[in-house]
Order: structure tokens, then sequence, then C-alpha cells
């Protein structure tokens, strides 16, 4: 059985009103994350800043511990991309994951938005180009 939970489990974690364990621990399920869940807890976080950033992070954490679900063109092309062609936007679960260990990295809010910034210069887009960092930009 596959168990994808939605944003209100997530932040269920973040206030520690249910713990990772109680997502991992039911025998026979398994528990994988929808890549919309990453952007839109991100954006979250984004908002908020510092003042839960450790709560956050610690749900992220408990994020990063099960698979990321592949996203389905139609998906990613027509809602969160708007384009009309069928070409490949070539975000993987592999671009989530590396969003998540940056996340989870970090020693700070701060620090996790200079990650993002390295990101974006190096020329690594993806989830860390400018439509992902326009949740960042009203923080700096």
């Amino acid at each position: 059985m596959y168990y994808i939970p939605d944003t209100n489990v997530w932040t269920a974690v973040t206030q520690s009103k249910i713990s990772c364990y109680d997502l991992c621990g039911k025998v026979g399920t398994r528990v994988l994350v929808a890549p919309f869940m990453i952007i839109e807890l991100m954006k979250s976080t984004a908002k908020s800043g510092t003042k839960h950033f450790v709560a956050d992070q610690n749900m992220f954490q408990c994020m990063a511990k099960f698979d990321i679900l592949e996203l389905t063109k139609p998906f990613v092309y027509q809602i969160l991309w708007n384009l009309r062609d069928t070409g490949n936007s070539g975000v993987r679960p592999a671009t989530y994951r590396s969003l998540l260990e940056m996340m989870t990295g970090a020693t700070s809010f701060q620090d996790f938005v200079n990650k993002q910034k390295c990101m974006v210069v190096r020329g690594k887009e993806s989830l860390t180009g400018t439509r992902f960092m326009k949740a960042f930009s009203t923080r700096n």
C-alpha cells in the first residue's frame, strides 16, 4: 500500500502533532512524497523566514526519508510551467532530493537562501532557478 501525505499531514509533522515515525511506522505501507508538496511547503518556509525554520527543517528531514514521485508531464507543462509544448522540464526526483538536502543541511534560514542563490549563480536551473527563487525574493 502507498501513502502520499498531503499538506495538512506535513503541517502536522511541523507542529509536532504527529511524528515522522507515525508516517513510516505502519507495516506494509510505503510513504511517497509528491513533488508539488515539496514546492508548496518550501514556499511556505520562504514566507515565514526564520520564524518557523527549525520546525520546517525537521519536517523536511522527515520528508527526505521517503521516495519522491516523478512529476507527470501534463502537470508540469500546463500547471507549473504554463507551457504549451511537451518538452522535458529536466526536473527529476533527484532535483527535489538536492533541494531537500540543501534545506536539511542548512544551519539557518539565511544559509539555506544563500545556498539557493549559489545554485542559481552556478547556472543549475531546474528548481533552483528564477521561478523558485521568486519565493525567496521577499525575504532579502
